[in-house]
């Protein structure tokens, strides 16, 4: 990732994500958010589930838009990168930030 370290935190709606992987590799990108309700207990979201394809530097980005950004909401990001026959996963976790 070259957005976000892991554990960081976002702000707003909508968050610009940006990676770098082989170039023209296919990255295969799920996103849930687990919003903390009632202490301990989460609900899970599925946010994102797309493909993108690197460009020729291997650059890579997608958005993280939730419906509803609640403070504390937790984002696990997986991203799986597939070119030719090697495959690399990647997670990253991102917290809204609180109110």
């Amino acid at each position: 990732m070259t957005s976000h370290a892991n554990n960081a935190i976002i702000e707003g709606r909508t968050t610009l994500v940006r990676g770098r992987t082989a170039p023209g590799a296919v990255v295969d990108i799920k996103v849930n958010a687990v919003a903390p309700i009632a202490g301990l207990f989460g609900v899970t979201q599925d946010v994102l589930t797309q493909k993108v394809q690197a460009d020729a530097n291997g650059d890579f980005s997608f958005s993280i838009a939730p419906q509803l950004p609640l403070p504390g909401t937790r984002y696990e990001v997986t991203m799986v990168s597939h070119k030719e026959n090697l495959t690399a996963e990647s997670r990253l976790v991102l917290f809204q930030k609180p109110g």
